[in-house]
Order: structure tokens, then sequence, then C-alpha cells
């Protein structure tokens, strides 16, 4: 079973926040995960959760939804997309997203957009 893991991005400001740093500073010995999760989502009011895959790259980088991926046999970067209809991530539109090799996280596209360097495909 992957483990349960978030990045956020606060949808006000843009920026992204790696949800696993921010609750080590900031949760009770006591704490389950939940709580530090509630606790954050209190705080930070304008937010989007961005699961982890359950993967990690060729180094050793782990695959988190909204992610800007390259992979071997695709000719440009992909996007890292948790797809409801299928009940998985995918890559891109085109490439389900199961025993992946040569793949390689590049960026997200909450950071790109900011510089200006993602259009959105």
């Amino acid at each position: 079973m992957r483990e349960i893991k978030f990045n956020v991005v606060d949808e006000e400001t843009g920026d992204y926040v790696f949800f696993n740093d921010w609750a080590e500073a900031n949760k009770n010995e006591d704490d389950t995960h939940n709580e530090t999760l509630a606790l954050f989502i209190k705080e930070h009011r304008c937010y989007k959760l961005l699961p982890y895959t359950g993967v990690k790259d060729n180094n050793g980088v782990e695959i988190y939804e909204g992610d800007i991926v390259k992979l071997k046999y695709a000719p440009e970067p992909q996007v890292i997309i948790y797809s409801p209809v299928l009940a998985m991530f995918t890559i891109g539109r085109k490439y389900r997203f199961t025993a992946v090799q040569d793949i390689e996280v590049l960026g997200n596209i909450y950071q790109s957009q900011r510089r200006g360097y993602y259009n959105g495909r």
C-alpha cells in the first residue's frame, strides 16, 4: 500500500508548500496525520492538495500530482494527473501511470506557471 502524503499549493499566492516538511515543523507529538492536516488547512484556507503517487523517479524524487515529468518515450514533458474516471494517476492524457521506467521529475505546474515556462499542455 502506498504512503499517504501531500504537497499543497496555496491558491491565493501560488506558493508550493511541501506539506510533510511543514507537518514535521508544526505538529504536536500526539497529533495524528489527519489532525496535522486539519491544522494546516485551518491555517491555509485557500489550498489544493496534491497527492503522492507512491512512485519515485529515476533519481529517487517522489512524484506528486501536478509534477512535470520527462519520459524516455515521450517527445515533450508530461504532467501527472489524477483521473477520477480511471481512478488512477495518468501521465498527461496519453499514458497510464503503471510500471513506469525512465521518468524524471522536472518541476511542477504551479511553480512553472509562476515562472512563465509552463503553458498548461
